[in-house]
């Protein structure tokens, strides 16, 4: 049996920022309309759309950046301008 590795949530999220301390300070020491637990999550759960935001920008970047450049307005070899538009080889 294989040994069970656990999952750090913390793992998941980005630093606390200056504007995410301000903010948390702001809710929970001059206007605590709500309880701190419900700010403690939403900034929790806020850090981690950012972390995800992070990293699927940086993936996109990479796929975008490792693509071979063409010159073809269709974008690639395979297909012909035709009309103003690119049409697949053979079509017209």
């Amino acid at each position: 049996m294989a040994a069970r590795t656990t999952h750090n949530p913390a793992d998941d999220l980005i630093p606390l920022t200056v504007n995410e301390i301000r903010r948390l300070f702001a809710k929970l020491v001059l206007t605590p309309i709500r309880a701190a637990g419900y700010w403690l999550t939403w900034s929790d759960w806020r850090r981690r759309h950012q972390a995800r935001a992070k990293l699927s920008h940086y993936r996109r970047r990479q796929t975008i950046d490792n693509e071979p450049f063409s010159t073809s307005p269709c974008g690639g070899e395979d297909r012909k301008v035709g009309r103003g538009a690119c049409a697949p080889r053979g079509s017209g």
